[in-house]
């Protein structure tokens, strides 16, 4: 499965890994020959001895490796915009309890006359001045407590954007490293049918081709932290099954 394009971006390498998506006849010819020319050459029919299955992991593990470092390059930008909308985000966690407090800690409005100046006035008014006078206050502490709340929320919502973007381009390299396990485990199979080891299938040869292990770990392009502050799962925490339909050798 190749890595689709999504709108707006751009990229200075090319996505997928173009040869692992179809075991043509042609390979399938050229593995068998292999096979059966080792099985002619020598009697040794142990697999994993054998230059060209040593060849083939060598190649798989050197496409894989490359697949994973061209995805972090593509990633580059947007990992650089979430550590920083994160960092602030975290700034706004820092100032939040204080201000909060300075809310909490404005007493409560005193209705009593202050001073002779107010003794003409009626307690009904003298309620209703300290009223307005202690709304004012609570405004004008909370004004600052509201404005890091709506910033938060807004750096929150632009972290799950990058957060879904780089979460998407991981899940698509695993199932592109997977796809490629799966190829290189049919061509194996189909050595090691002509080599003698019996009957063989993908699965049979999967001990051999363990998944990556960057496949298998958390994504890794997302900033440490990021999931607890968001309250959310961990990206890549389980590895991805491949539903390609997977053909007979």
């Amino acid at each position: 499965m190749a890595l689709t394009m999504r709108a707006g971006r751009t990229s200075r390498i090319t996505r997928g890994v173009k040869h692992s998506h179809s075991y043509g006849p042609l390979l399938r010819l050229a593995d068998n020959g292999h096979g059966r020319q080792d099985r002619a050459d020598s009697g040794n029919h142990e697999l994993e001895t054998k230059p060209w299955y040593r060849r083939m992991e060598a190649t798989r593990l050197e496409n894989d490796h490359r697949l994973f470092a061209e995805v972090g390059d593509r990633l580059r930008g947007p990992v650089s915009a979430l550590d920083e909308a994160l960092g602030h985000v975290l700034e706004c966690d820092a100032r939040l309890p204080e201000l909060a407090r300075g809310v909490a800690q404005i007493a409560p409005a005193d209705l009593r006359a202050a001073g002779g100046a107010e003794k003409h006035l009626s307690e009904e008014a003298v309620a209703m001045r300290r009223g307005r006078e202690h709304r004012a206050r609570v405004q004008a502490a909370s004004a600052p407590l509201s404005a890091i709340k709506a910033r938060r929320q807004t750096l929150v919502l632009e972290c799950l954007a990058l957060r879904s973007q780089i979460a998407e381009e991981f899940g698509l390299a695993q199932m592109v490293s997977e796809r490629m396990r799966n190829f290189y485990a049919r061509r194996i199979s189909t050595y090691a049918r002509q080599l003698g080891r019996g009957p063989a299938s993908a699965g049979d040869l999967d001990f051999h081709l363990d998944p990556a292990p960057w496949t298998q770990q958390p994504c890794p392009w997302l900033p440490t932290g990021l999931d607890g502050v968001l309250n959310l799962p961990v990206v890549g925490a389980t590895y991805p099954t491949d539903t390609t339909e997977k053909k007979e050798n």
